[in-house]
């Protein structure tokens, strides 16, 4: 008969075997999933920023769209208002001492609106010399400095701009309102703490970002600029619309009127109806693009931390 005993000590190189083979997995896993999460996160700080670098370029375009809506309401309203005084002057609608009380009423707020449309005038002044004086490139470095120092943005990863036309950096190939930029960290993983003789075990977690400030596809008619989807030369951009409205049948702007000295009804020649009014919001957007600036080098085109 065999000696069970005796046969024990021959399975233990089997599980010595395993064993080794269950770590070698758990730890190749374990870097693997490291270098894999600092590359996802390269690539959301790379992405997220680019955007942020445009946004004031995007939120004062927006701004614009807003005031030149509201300007477009005050002038239609104004464009009534003059003819409804002109109506009453020549007695239209009205009837004698009437005619005179109702002109009074309607210079009135003729003053108001005008005072109103000259405020508007006013806002969209400033945002057109925002622009135009270049004070967004202005903010654009200067929340570009606060992305570098890492008081915002990731502040892991080192930032570099390849090309910003609002940064006033590059222009190799790039538009107005664009811009292309790498993220960069040294990662050490794991197997450097416990193999530090075996070689150089870190690797580079790289995101790599570009965007462009572009109008929404328009959808309704007039027909779009850019084919539904697609931005300035070709690039995709994310689903949305500008907005043709009619203020008075969407619901936005109802009729407004002024009763006459004896608190008639208004009529047709005092009622200001926006329904035959036809707007344009145009909105934009930071528009992910294909990287433009070219293959970089490192550590020559770029940097990490």
């Amino acid at each position: 008969m065999l000696n069970v005993h005796s046969r024990r000590g021959q399975t233990l190189p089997f599980w010595l075997i395993t064993v080794v083979i269950l770590l070698t997995i758990l730890f190749f896993g374990t870097n693997y999933m490291t270098n894999l999460g600092w590359q996802i996160r390269a690539q959301n700080a790379a992405d997220a920023q680019a955007s942020a670098l445009l946004s004031t370029r995007t939120n004062i375009l927006n701004q614009e769209s807003v005031l030149l809506y509201s300007a477009a309401v005050a002038e239609y309203r104004l464009r009534y208002l003059d003819q409804a005084m002109l109506n009453a002057i020549n007695g239209h609608g009205c009837a004698g001492t009437a005619c005179a009380t109702q002109y009074a009423s309607l210079r009135a707020q003729y003053v108001n609106a005008l005072t109103g449309f000259q405020s508007v005038y006013q806002l969209l002044q400033r945002a057109n010399n925002f622009t135009q004086g270049g004070q967004f490139n202005t903010d654009t470095t200067a929340l570009l400095k606060a992305l570098q120092s890492g008081a915002s943005g990731d502040p892991a990863f080192k930032l570099t701009v390849l090309d910003c036309s609002d940064c006033g950096k590059g222009k190799k190939g790039g538009n107005i309102g664009t811009v292309d930029l790498a993220t960069c960290k040294i990662i050490t993983p794991v197997a450097a703490g416990l193999f530090p003789s075996i070689g150089n075990w870190t690797f580079r977690a790289v995101g790599r970002a570009a965007a462009q400030s572009v109008l929404l596809p328009v959808q309704g008619a007039p027909p779009s600029t850019y084919p539904p989807g697609y931005g300035p030369g070709g690039y995709a951009v994310p689903t949305g619309f500008s907005e043709y409205v009619n203020p008075g049948t969407a619901g936005y702007q109802p009729p407004e009127g002024w009763d006459t000295a004896a608190a008639a009804p208004v009529g047709p020649y005092e009622l200001v109806d926006y329904s035959n009014l036809l707007v344009d919001l145009s909105w934009f957007t930071n528009g992910m693009i294909k990287p433009y600036w070219g293959s970089m080098k490192y550590p020559g085109d770029y940097q990490c931390n």
